[in-house]
């Protein structure tokens, strides 16, 4: 192994200096017809495929399979990637402290943010490709969430993509952005239920 430090005992500054900022990335296809295409198929393949053994007829499961095959190589040109890293502590407790969970939101069962505030912002916040804040960069908006007296009604006028994105996009896409944006602040262990199971979590990118 390289050795990376100049003694055994490194010091802070040697530490901080090498130290890399995780990040994730994220595909999120495009075609929402050909990914229910896709999800349609998936669910017929293995129904048919049983029909074919059990009744003498000229296979059908083949010829949806290639058909299915077809179309994840589609999906797979049509994904954009969404490349998140981690954030600053003092600026993720801000945001948490910025979006206090309301009602609405805590019968639905989350309990530490307002998740229509809560989640853009964190967005805006952790995305470097495509840069999802609009008037300022996203260091400096990175340094307006942590000023004091920045209310989330203010932070709100720049983070226009990532609240389209959350509010305008198919559920499965602006979750598997955020739900990776969070497990860069968190770790997976901790990514809360509603989010575990909206079947979208998937950071990786298209086999």
């Amino acid at each position: 192994m390289t050795k990376r430090f100049t003694s055994d005992s490194p010091t802070w500054e040697e530490i901080k200096a090498l130290r890399q900022p995780r990040t994730d990335t994220v595909w999120v296809p495009l075609d929402a017809d050909l990914l229910d295409e896709i999800d349609q198929l998936q669910k017929r393949i293995p129904i048919e495929e049983r029909k074919d053994q059990r009744e003498h007829r000229r296979p059908v499961a083949p010829q949806l399979q290639k058909r299915l095959d077809q179309l994840l190589d589609e999906a797979e040109r049509a994904a954009v990637p969404f490349k998140l890293t981690e954030i600053p502590r003092r600026v993720y407790r801000r945001l948490l402290d910025l979006h206090p969970a309301g009602e609405e939101d805590k019968q639905r069962g989350i309990q530490r943010w307002h998740e229509d505030g809560f989640a853009p912002a964190l967005i805006a916040a952790s995305c470097l490709e495509p840069v999802m804040v609009h008037g300022i960069t996203r260091d400096e908006f990175l340094q307006l969430v942590a000023r004091s007296g920045t209310r989330a009604d203010h932070l709100r006028e720049y983070i226009g993509p990532a609240i389209e994105l959350w509010e305008e996009w198919p559920a499965s896409s602006a979750y598997a952005v955020f739900a990776a944006a969070y497990q860069l602040q968190e770790g997976s262990s901790e990514v809360p239920f509603i989010v575990r199971n909206s079947g979208e979590t998937r950071g990786s990118e298209p086999s």
